[in-house]
């Protein structure tokens, strides 16, 4: 078990993000809340398992599919609060089914058409445990995932349509 690598800084060069890549370990932290294209894609090419980008607000289209080539097991990107459909549609780009899970813990909400476009990311466990309340299409949406698991652990409170509509859920885990 390696210690995690914890890297704060305020801006990444891509000369700095080349180096971070190069480094043998199975966890790295970015603390950057802004990346550009360039430097996404050259940390999509750590070989760790861990890659951390938690203190990034916004995310789009291009820094996800820059991201696309990452073959570690965890993406995390919990400081994201806002998904649109087209970014949540490039998480599908992702290759080989990976990484294994994704953490979008900092979403608070998403609408019918993000949802139905991150669904069709191929994942493991699908991590939204920011999300407080499903509406009834979601509650639908969220049933037919087709990952092994599902973290809801934002829910707290359960009516009985949510829970019937979440025992749906075909995967291996849901974590309510």
């Amino acid at each position: 078990f390696e210690l995690l690598s914890e890297i704060l800084l305020p801006a990444l060069t891509e000369k700095q993000a080349r180096e971070l890549v190069s480094f043998s370990t199975d966890s790295l932290d970015i603390y950057a809340i802004n990346i550009s294209v360039s430097i996404a894609q050259i940390l999509s090419q750590f070989q760790g398992n861990n890659l951390s980008l938690n203190r990034l607000r916004q995310i789009n289209e291009s820094i996800i599919d820059a991201l696309a080539s990452f073959q570690g097991l965890n993406l995390y990107l919990n400081g994201v609060t806002q998904l649109d459909e087209a970014t949540a549609k490039a998480f599908s780009r992702f290759k080989n089914g990976n990484p294994h899970n994704l953490y979008l813990n900092g979403l608070k909400q998403l609408d019918e058409a993000t949802a139905k476009a991150l669904f069709q990311f191929e994942c493991d466990t699908l991590h939204l445990d920011g999300i407080k309340f499903l509406n009834e299409p979601l509650i639908k949406m969220f049933s037919q995932f087709q990952g092994k698991g599902l973290s809801l652990n934002g829910i707290t409170e359960l009516d009985k349509l949510t829970a019937e509509a979440l025992c749906a859920f075909r995967g291996y885990c849901l974590f309510l």
